[in-house]
């Protein structure tokens, strides 16, 4: 990887999508770009135009977003987290391909 090639990390708020920017910037990356569920909620199947707008390009993408939590709501509502998850990952590599982004990091 490039120092300065654009980088796309989903989840930035949560505690994976944090630590992957830290660590990214660490090693001297510098075009780094997160977005978080209150910029973009990937879940919707509009997001794909949405993080067009955010990022249009990046090269990689480091996707940490994912609905939690807890163990009893996921004991309890295990097809919705299933369901919204995949939703998510579909944003996901939808927007990777509309970009032609050359890696992903899931």
């Amino acid at each position: 990887m490039e120092k300065y090639s654009p980088i796309f990390v989903t989840g930035a708020s949560g505690l994976v999508g944090k630590a992957i920017i830290r660590k990214l910037k660490s090693y001297g990356f510098q075009n780094i770009q997160g977005i978080t569920r209150n910029e973009c909620d990937l879940s919707d199947k509009l997001a794909p135009t949405k993080l067009q707008q955010c990022f249009p390009r990046p090269r990689y993408i480091f996707h940490a977003a994912a609905l939690v939590g807890g163990i009893k709501r996921n004991i309890n509502y295990p097809a919705d987290f299933g369901m919204i998850n995949s939703k998510i990952n579909n944003t996901v590599i939808v927007n990777g391909h509309m970009h032609q982004t050359q890696n992903y990091y899931f």
